[in-house]
């Protein structure tokens, strides 16, 4: 109880500061892996922050790796109900090996994996679950070889590969980027002005600031 008190006070000064300058949506929490099950959290919460900011509020889940853990989130989160979005941090292992084509990363998006159900499927089941807006609150590949294996991991190192990059982030948009099955994404990391990174998340001047560019040009409306 104390943590969660100290928690919703941290986070209030963000949610007044989200009203006040009219911001469309506010994310109480991303991730939280030891924490997202807890209800009674989670309930404090939303109701402190309602108290100061009037709009959709949301939580942003960590990608899921097994049925298993996925089936728990289906079933153990039903404190989410009382939110008016979902957010999933993106970051699935779509490949197994370094040097994927963008065909084989879709793939990785698309097929049933050995424990009986596709990422896509389960991103579906999601959102239809709880029958709210889903976003892709982060989704991103750092410019190396074999970034599709292990997108989640900051700290490995391989040769730089932007075209690789590039091709996971059109893979991705391939499968979502109609719209169809969320409601949208951001990516990480992509704020203005920052500097360009050998092998970071970054995107600008590298080839996956020109795929974002061209879905953008082409889905305007």
């Amino acid at each position: 109880k104390n943590w969660t008190k100290s928690y919703a006070a941290a986070i209030a000064p963000f949610a007044k500061l989200a009203q006040e300058t009219g911001m469309t949506k506010f994310c109480i929490g991303t991730e939280m892996e030891t924490l997202k099950f807890d209800a009674d959290v989670w309930n404090t919460v939303i109701a402190s922050v309602r108290e100061d900011y009037k709009g959709p509020l949301g939580f942003n889940l960590n990608w899921w790796g097994s049925k298993n853990t996925f089936d728990d989130i289906l079933s153990k989160t039903g404190w989410m109900s009382g939110l008016d979005f979902i957010g999933i941090s993106g970051y699935f292992e779509i490949s197994s090996s370094a040097g994927a084509t963008k065909k084989q990363m879709e793939t990785g998006w698309t097929a049933i994996r050995p424990d009986g159900e596709s990422i896509k499927n389960q991103v579906t089941k999601l959102k239809q679950n709880f029958g709210k807006p889903l976003y892709f609150w982060e989704i991103g590949y750092r410019s190396l070889d074999g970034n599709a294996m292990h997108p989640w991991n900051w700290g490995i190192d391989a040769p730089a590969d932007e075209t690789e990059q590039a091709d996971a982030f059109q893979a991705f948009l391939s499968v979502f980027g109609d719209g169809k099955n969320t409601n949208g994404f951001a990516v990480w990391t992509s704020d203005p002005g920052m500097k360009k990174t050998n092998k970071g998340y970054d995107i600008f001047d590298k080839p996956s600031e020109i795929v974002f560019k061209n879905f953008f040009d082409k889905n305007q409306n």
